[in-house]
């Protein structure tokens, strides 16, 4: 069966394969960005991409139409909960120093916004 232009299909293992080729750019600049960010960032983007990965599924809040806050806040939560044992980002030696601070909840807000976004886009194309 042929496929629409300007759709995304699913490659090998169901991953996300962009059927335009900005589509690709865009994707490969944001992989290349992120690994240009400091290191505590993209440790608190590996937790911000586990927890999406957990709530990646039909019907999943990540893909409501207007997602509320007090949800999005919940699922910040959740990274920082998931964030506190990582030595890179908490504790004496940890960027943020002790867990609860408003820099680390703002990163991991941040951070969350924008995977979600992105997930959002990706899924978008697949339809």
């Amino acid at each position: 069966m042929a496929q629409a232009a300007g759709t995304a299909q699913a490659g090998a293992g169901g991953f996300w394969m962009p059927a335009r080729e900005e589509d690709w750019e865009t994707e490969q600049d944001i992989e290349y960005f992120l690994e240009m960010c400091p290191a505590q960032v993209r440790a608190m983007e590996r937790h911000v991409e586990n927890l999406c990965d957990r709530f990646e599924y039909d019907g999943s809040l990540m893909y409501d139409v207007w997602p509320d806050r007090v949800t999005m806040m919940r699922l910040k939560n959740m990274v920082l909960k998931e964030a506190e044992d990582d030595p890179a980002l908490f504790g004496e030696t940890g960027y943020f120093g002790e867990p609860g601070g408003a820099a680390a909840s703002d990163m991991a807000e941040i951070l969350l916004y924008h995977e979600i976004t992105r997930r959002r886009r990706r899924r978008r194309g697949r339809r």
